[in-house]
């Protein structure tokens, strides 16, 4: 089997003179035409960060639901929240309904972690750039460690 590639070093293989002639291509080698294939294949490194930001920012909403909740239940709390500090300045709150305004505050606390630590990580692989390692799959590794 032939291969060849175009001045854009597109692949091809098997393919007919009059290609050859429109296309200018030129005759490669098979593992210089696998090399090609690969590099085609093979995501960037932008992209390999960009992956990796999408995947941070999907496990911190994840991690987000899971100690509170969808949107909907969300909601419900900062308004349950709301009610018991009006009742709170009122003076007609109950040590039980403290009690819940101080879960309520502690798990926005923890949101807040969530999502500052989420930030922070999707910053630093943002921040990560392909200069600063040897090879690219040095680079990457870095960013999958994230």
């Amino acid at each position: 089997m032939k291969y060849y590639r175009d001045i854009n070093r597109n692949p091809y293989t098997e393919t007919t003179a009059e290609n050859i002639t429109k296309f200018n291509l030129i005759e490669i080698s098979e593992a210089d035409f696998k090399d090609i294939v690969t590099a085609m294949n093979t995501p960037s490194f932008d992209e390999i960060k960009t992956q990796k930001i999408t995947l941070i920012d999907t496990q911190t909403a994840s991690a987000i639901e899971a100690l509170i909740g969808d949107n909907n239940k969300q909601k419900d709390l900062l308004a349950t929240y709301n009610y018991l500090l009006e009742k709170k300045f009122e003076g007609d709150i109950t040590a039980d309904e403290i009690e819940m305004m101080n879960t309520i505050k502690t798990k926005w606390l923890q949101v807040s972690e969530l999502k500052t630590n989420g930030n922070a990580k999707e910053t630093e692989a943002s921040n990560l750039l392909l200069e600063d390692y040897e090879t690219l799959e040095k680079a990457i590794l870095a960013v999958e460690a994230l």
